[in-house]
């Protein structure tokens, strides 16, 4: 997920990959149950009946689950979790890891809330998960070796319970610890940022009384970006953007850039915007906050920034419009702008006959400079929501990504030992997180090719963009490469992608977590955790465990 408050999400798409996938698994594995168990029972038919047999078993599993056994083997798992102390562990590593944070932690003031909310939930999700895995791992391989679940096994107790009652303990043991970890790191926020606040009111109050009004303008900018990222925004966004279309190179392809001081301009369109609640305020007013990048191919007006231009068009009648005065664009800033209700300049006039469309355009104004901007880079600001409300839902996309590992790693803990359930998890992890270079890996579209071109360039030293001689060897790297984009392919379609589950970015740029975004997030999660758990089942059934 990139920083961008805005995530595009297209739920046919999802759930017919997610079917084709879940199909296409449970068609493997059945394919493969059959021809292990002929390999043993040495007959295609007999193996073809056991597998269906597994298969009814698990369904007759899921009939006769037990809440009082689940519960039972759940509350097994918890109190294992406390007698192997790892949840005093971990408090212990949050409260020393967070005692020195602040010696540490880079940027600006004006960007410390930023900087303090992403580091709280990357830590918060590396801690847990860390120990969340140590456990799983140690779980079932330990009661496998000492033989204490041929106990387990032995009594009315089915083997799905045992899978999902090791990951609601878990579960539990990694929400009780996140909510701790959640608490005291909104107080650690609470109490760092309040400091820097305090510091920068004195320095204001100080600057008005000695009449410095360019000092008062910038220690007043400082005190509103940083109470800009202690909010929920609730933004407005625009349903197209039309105009920029210059580039400045890949590492900007997030954004499109329009070119100074020429008739270029950059088109917001906004469609059915809330009128009567713009022009119900105390004063009416159209609240606009962007975020623009700057590119420049000179130095410019030294001391003076990049200046832009705002006219606001009603969107049914493109001769009824508004421009306001030019105005600086502050880069890594969130730019306000607010057209009041003014006789010269009348809401009510810009939206008649609007029915809520209204176009924002956007012109660079200093020459040989360009301007760059994406669709949620403009919108507009009605109303904001509670940041500490925010931030616990932030925690809610932690708690996710923590409740898929778990998942993940009891899955591997049902046929594998310790150390290499450890590993296997922990692949899965760092390939979760390394989604966005799988994808180009598999689409062949990263940069300097695909691994063993990679490689080759590495032992050349070849730069990323210089073209290979045409010989055996590179033939032979393309092709193997493209052989690995096929494997990659289908790994990208079964690893979960946990930066999908990451809502950090949005509570640190001070943007609300809609109720839409919770629930694509959970499902997401679902659809991962269900079929891992319903795998580890089949796997632990395989096991020669007494029965």
């Amino acid at each position: 997920m990139d920083n961008s408050p805005l995530r595009e999400f297209d739920w046919n798409v999802a759930l017919r990959s997610w079917g084709l996938v879940v199909l296409a698994a449970i068609g493997v594995g059945f394919v493969l149950s059959v021809l292990l168990s002929a390999a043993a029972r040495g007959s295609i038919i007999d193996g073809l009946i056991a597998a269906v047999m597994r298969v009814k078993e698990f369904v007759s599993d899921v009939f006769a689950l037990s809440p009082r056994r689940l519960w039972a083997i759940t509350w097994h798992s918890i109190l294992e979790s406390i007698r192997r102390r790892m949840l005093l562990a971990v408090l212990a590593v949050f409260v020393v890891l967070f005692m020195f944070a602040g010696w540490y932690l880079p940027g600006r003031s004006t960007h410390q809330v930023t900087v303090y909310v992403s580091f709280v939930m990357l830590a918060a999700t590396v801690i847990v998960v860390v120990a969340s895995t140590l456990l799983a791992c140690l779980g079932l391989p330990s009661d496998i070796h000492d033989r204490t679940i041929h106990t387990v096994v032995t009594k009315p107790v089915r083997r799905l319970e045992i899978v999902l009652g090791r990951i609601f303990g878990l579960t539990l043991v990694a929400t009780i610890v996140l909510a701790l970890m959640g608490t005291g790191s909104y107080f650690f926020l609470n109490r760092s940022i309040s400091g820097s606040l305090d510091v920068f009111r004195e320095q204001l109050a100080a600057a008005k009384a000695g009449g410095d009004k360019l000092l008062i303008a910038k220690l007043q900018d400082d005190v509103d970006q940083i109470e800009s990222k202690l909010i929920a925004r609730v933004p407005i966004f625009a349903d197209e953007l039309e105009g920029p279309e210059k580039s400045v190179g890949e590492e900007m392809a997030y954004r499109k850039y329009i070119e100074g001081n020429k008739i270029e301009a950059a088109v917001w369109h906004f469609k059915g915007l809330p009128v009567d609640k713009i022009l119900a305020g105390k004063p009416a007013a159209l609240p606009l906050e962007m975020t623009f990048a700057v590119f420049r191919t000179t130095k410019g007006d030294i001391g003076h920034g990049v200046v832009a231009q705002i006219t606001y068009r009603n969107g049914r009648n493109r001769e009824n419009f508004i421009t306001t005065y030019p105005f600086e664009v502050r880069e890594y800033y969130v730019n306000k702008q607010v057209l009041h209700d003014t006789p010269e300049r009348s809401l009510k006039s810009l939206f008649d006959g609007s029915n809520g469309d209204i176009d924002v355009e956007v012109r660079c104004m200093s020459q040989t400079q360009y301007l760059g901007m994406a669709r949620p880079d403009v919108y507009v600001l009605l109303e904001t929501a509670s940041f500490g409300a925010n931030f616990a839902k932030g925690m809610l996309g932690v708690w996710t990504r923590v409740v898929l590992i778990i998942c993940v790693a009891v899955m591997f803990s049902t046929f594998l030992n310790t150390f290499v359930a450890l590993l296997a998890t922990a692949a899965v992890f760092m390939g979760g997180i390394s989604m966005p270079y799988l994808k180009e890996l598999a689409a062949e579209t990263a940069p300097g090719g695909g691994p063993i071109s990679a490689l080759m360039r590495l032992v050349m030293h070849e730069n990323l963009q210089s073209e290979f001689d045409s010989n055996m060897w590179t033939k032979m790297a393309g092709g193997t490469d493209k052989g690995m984009s096929y494997f990659l392919t289908g790994l990208v379609h079964i690893l979960p992608d946990l930066g999908f589950f990451n809502t950090a970015p949005l509570v640190a740029n001070g943007f609300d977590i809609t109720g839409a975004l919770l629930l694509q997030t959970t499902l997401a999660m679902l659809a991962y955790a269900v079929p891992f758990t319903i795998l580890g089942y089949f796997l632990l059934q395989s096991r020669e465990i007494a029965r």
